[in-house]
């Protein structure tokens, strides 16, 4: 099934590269063999599936590389600061520069990150500096050092991803090893993968630190014991994920002792030795920064933690900065996630048969109270928390124990506690949309009046944002403002917003929130939805097959429709049609005639809008004929204007219309 789901994947690639008709045919015919193959009654079983797993992995890697190419074709620019940071990295360390201590802006033109891409601070500044331990960059020099600069970012992330999937494969019995497949094909994954999300460079190691890790010994010299807090050294030495694994398997470690064998000396030994091995792994490839600059390496790891960036992500936070529910102190979402981190441990410590097989996905529990918690944080231990689950060993405990009832129970009682903390103190600022301007027929929005007032005793200094379909844009610029910025207490103010760039730009498709940020105290004020009005408008016929004389007349109809392109019957109801020439090197206006029974302009050539009111049926009908042959159609475009705010909206869908040569009458 899953060498069908790619071949359908890469289907949609066949009319740029021939040549993938030749895979999606591969791919489709494979999966169809697979499947029957599974049915199928085998001499040697085991090792008919272990072939049959060993040709869907390695079909599974070659889609997955070909559908990423693919992707890159279309859209070759860094989709995350993150990527884009690590290779300008790589490239300043190539050339015996210290990353630490250079500003990374440049890498954002270098390598066309989209500006809503930026990780922002809180007073409307960007992340110019490198924030990932070394590793994470210095995994780019093979690639460096041969020329392999293009894209480097994104190939890198492929192909780890492509290895995690091999290293799991392989890691696991083989009855769950069909879960990888499966696992490696997810749209959520690959999509990070070549969407620009690096955490695919650590999961190799930690996927590695994760298998039997309960078997660690320091008195066996086999390189399988110690391959473990290497493999963790490493993925800790690419991102912080994984930096809270290490401080759970530290105490995993001593718990494991005390029930396995009582001996705590033991278990303090192992744990001793566990941590000196990853943290030297660790330390060895950041070592030159260290040493060159110790403050700017130490700031750079913590950047994360310090920098006061915006609230964003999928996680608990998302009921503050898209539900409006408290705000007024984002560092009550910081002590939430560090109480998730104490009883994370404690669970460890008191819990430890219960949690046993839970420690590689608790980073994911408490980075989803943090006030950024991105769908990376949530779902890229999963696969690492699988291969845990299963190789690891059960806990054998000799008599009953309620421990984790009882963590279990402080824990909820202090999550919940510190949730309800966060959600409930209200946000500083009330915002309401007053007013819209729009780019017309580009239907995005450029300009928004809003109204603002103070709600707290101290004063307020806001710095603006959009929502727009869960992504934060770039901050707005303050045009003009009815009074001061800064607010004192209780005052209020009408400000208008201007867009910096066209990425920021809501669309009058979808709705959007404004969103007010302060910086200190930090704090987060969102405004309700503003939904523009869903009522649209349809064009009947919506295309024209065949070229039309000059001098005849078509008639159209526009009808009015709801969000779902059901009629809707109301009458007298203005609605505006318009013509132009798209030309290939820009815009004429169009020569046809439009006429209705209300315009002014009948028989005037190039009019544009003429507009008619709907009848009962909220129906508008147009007559349209063309005045001259032109090498480009005639584009026509219907839609409606807010009576309140006078701006269109409800774009119907474009009809070209070319136009031939008059019919001769009949003699």
């Amino acid at each position: 099934m899953v060498l069908i789901l790619w071949a359908l994947r890469l289907y949609e690639s066949v009319s740029s590269f021939s040549i993938y008709s030749v895979a999606v045919v591969i791919l489709g015919i494979s999966g169809l063999i697979v499947i029957v193959s599974s049915f199928a009654n085998w001499e040697d079983e085991k090792k008919a599936f272990q072939t049959i797993g060993y040709f869907v992995l390695g079909l599974f890697i070659v889609s997955f590389f070909m559908w990423s190419f693919f992707q890159v074709f279309q859209i070759p620019n860094y989709g995350t600061d993150e990527l884009a940071f690590d290779q300008y990295a790589a490239i300043l360390a190539h050339h015996g520069q210290n990353p630490y201590i250079t500003s990374m802006a440049p890498a954002f033109n270098l390598f066309r990150v989209a500006p809503n891409s930026y990780t922002f601070l809180l007073n409307g500044s960007k992340v110019v500096h490198l924030s990932y331990p070394s590793l994470a960059f210095e995994i780019y020099e093979p690639l460096l050092a041969f020329g392999l600069n293009f894209q480097a970012g994104t190939m890198l992330n492929v192909a780890f991803w492509a290895i995690s999937i091999a290293v799991m494969f392989f890691l696991l019995p083989q009855k769950f090893r069909a879960l990888t497949v499966l696992v490696g094909s997810l749209s959520v994954y690959i999509a990070y993968a070549v969407g620009g999300v690096t955490d695919a460079l650590f999961l190799p190691f930690l996927l590695i630190a994760s298998y039997k890790w309960d078997r660690f010994d320091p008195h066996l010299r086999k390189y399988k014991t110690w391959v473990g807090p290497i493999g963790l050294g490493l993925a800790m030495a690419i991102k912080q994920n994984s930096w809270a694994i290490f401080i759970f398997l530290l105490i995993a470690f001593y718990a494991e002792e005390r029930y396995a064998s009582g001996n705590l000396k033991l278990g303090i030994r192992k744990t001793i030795i566990y941590a000196t091995i990853t943290v030297s792994t660790f330390l060895l490839p950041n070592l030159p920064y260290i040493f060159d600059s110790p403050l700017a390496w130490f700031k750079g790891m913590l950047t994360p933690v310090l920098s006061h960036a915006i609230p964003s992500g999928q996680g608990f936070v998302g009921l503050t900065i898209f539900a409006g529910l408290g705000g007024g102190s984002l560092q009550l979402y910081t002590l939430c996630e560090i109480l998730v981190f104490v009883c994370a441990c404690m669970s460890v410590f008191f819990a430890y048969p219960t949690v046993k097989k839970l420690i590689f996905i608790m980073p994911s529990f408490i980075l989803f109270f943090a006030s950024r918690s991105f769908g990376s944080y949530l779902v890229t231990l999963i696969p690492v928390a699988v291969v845990s689950a299963i190789t690891v060993r059960n806990v054998v405990v000799e008599k009953k124990e309620n421990h984790w009832r009882l963590v279990l129970g402080v824990s909820l009682i202090l999550i919940t506690l510190s949730g309800a903390f966060a959600i409930t103190d209200s946000s500083p600022i009330a915002l309401s949309v007053v007013k819209i301007h729009t780019t017309g027929e580009l239907q995005t929005i450029d300009q928004i009046t809003v109204a603002i007032t103070n709600k707290e005793s101290y004063k307020v200094h806001p710095y603006f944002s959009m929502e727009i379909a869960g992504t934060t844009t770039a901050f707005w610029n303050v045009a003009s403002s009815n009074g001061p910025v800064t607010l004192s207490p209780n005052q209020s103010t009408v400000i208008t917003l201007q867009a910096p760039n066209f990425y920021a730009m809501p669309g009058l498709g979808g709705g959007f929130q404004v969103v007010a940020y302060t910086d200190s105290p930090a704090t987060v004020s969102v405004s309700p939805v503003f939904q523009p009005p869903r009522i649209h408008v349809g064009i009947y016929p919506d295309s024209f097959d065949r070229l039309l004389p000059v001098n005849q007349n078509v008639t159209v109809t526009v009808q009015l429709l709801d969000q779902f392109d059901r009629p809707v019957t109301t009458p007298g109801v203005t609605i505006y049609l318009s013509q132009i020439e798209y030309d290939q090197f820009g815009l004429i206006p169009g020569n046809a005639i439009i006429t209705s029974k209300f315009d002014n302009f009948k028989h005037l050539s190039g009019a544009s809008p003429v507009f008619a009111l709907t009848d009962s049926n909220g129906s508008a009908t147009f007559t349209i004929s063309g005045t001259k042959i032109n090498q480009d159609p005639v584009y026509f475009e219907a839609n409606l204007v807010d009576p309140a705010q006078d701006y269109p909206y409800g774009f119907s869908e474009i009809v070209p219309i070319r136009f031939t040569v008059a019919k001769q009458p009949k003699p």
